[in-house]
């Protein structure tokens, strides 16, 4: 993964459910795509709609951090930072 510039974009998609919430993470450059993550999140063993809720916070706020600390490192490792 190339790091950042200012014509590329990380975009983090997410089909919202209290069952079960899909996510998708794509970088895109000018008209290309590409998929760097995709996922599922289950959330019927969670009988509150709270716990659920939580539940979703919780994991997007890690993929983000997540994609965010890659890109980081990318940048680090590279010499360019945004």
């Amino acid at each position: 993964m190339k790091p950042t510039s200012s014509t590329e974009k990380i975009i983090l998609g997410v089909d919202p459910g209290t069952n079960v919430m899909g996510y998708g993470v794509l970088r895109v450059m000018g008209n290309k795509a590409e998929l760097l993550a995709m996922g599922v999140i289950e959330l019927k063993k969670y009988a509150s709609h709270y716990l659920r809720l939580g539940k979703i916070f919780e994991r997007i706020t890690f993929r983000i951090i997540f994609i965010n600390r890659i890109c980081y490192f990318i940048s680090s490792f590279t010499g360019y930072i945004n």
